[in-house]
């Protein structure tokens, strides 16, 4: 399933939430909290995604370690391919 930039729906969502909790596992750290879009970014209180929060569009990914957070910018992603190696990169 190509994903071409489409909009964020509820299936989208759980696949990402079930691959960072996969992989999450698999790396044997705590699963991160995902955030999906530039406004779930700008909704979190300033201290959690200091350093990131206005130039997160420009990114396919980022993560904020201290908090255990982290963003996937599903605009940005082409395909199912990129998806799962932001995520795993994050």
């Amino acid at each position: 399933m190509a994903l071409d930039y489409v909009k964020l729906d509820p299936d989208l969502r759980l696949r990402i939430y079930e691959i960072a909790g996969i992989y999450a596992s698999r790396f044997s750290i705590p699963e991160p909290k995902v955030l999906l879009t530039t406004r779930e970014v700008l909704d979190m209180p300033r201290n959690m995604t200091e350093g990131a929060r206005t130039s997160a569009y420009k990114y396919l990914g980022l993560s904020y370690n201290k908090q255990n957070l982290i963003f996937i910018n599903v605009r940005k992603i082409s395909n199912d391919k990129d998806l799962e190696n932001t995520i795993v990169h994050e």
